[in-house]
């Protein structure tokens, strides 16, 4: 975890293998979504990893945000619902679903 008045130098001086964002995007506007995830394909973080209600990568107006990464170099590798039976996913609390993405 990183302060956001830190993210610059801590992005510069430290490699940073992987990074996880955790129901936060689909609250962001496309524009702070593009500035996240531009430092992380700069910074040459390799894997990213997103975690949303929506099965699709989508902001809560229904905005997709999947050409960002795209645009940025990363790949979708898996894409898993929170629970394996598709019953409890469907019924159960927070029905997440994770994104694995790899920078190309």
């Amino acid at each position: 975890m990183v302060a956001l008045d830190e993210i610059e130098r801590s992005l510069a001086t430290k490699k940073i293998d992987i990074a996880v964002n955790i129901h936060s995007f689909p609250e962001c506007r496309l524009e702070a979504i593009e500035w996240w995830v531009s430092r992380l394909a700069r910074s040459h973080v390799k894997h990213f990893m997103v975690n949303c209600e929506s099965q699709k990568l989508q902001t809560d107006d229904q905005k997709d945000f999947s050409p960002i990464l795209e645009r940025h170099g990363y790949r979708l590798l898996a894409r898993e619902p929170k629970y394996r039976d598709p019953v409890i996913q469907k019924y159960a609390i927070a029905p997440d679903h994770y994104f694995f993405f790899e920078l190309h």
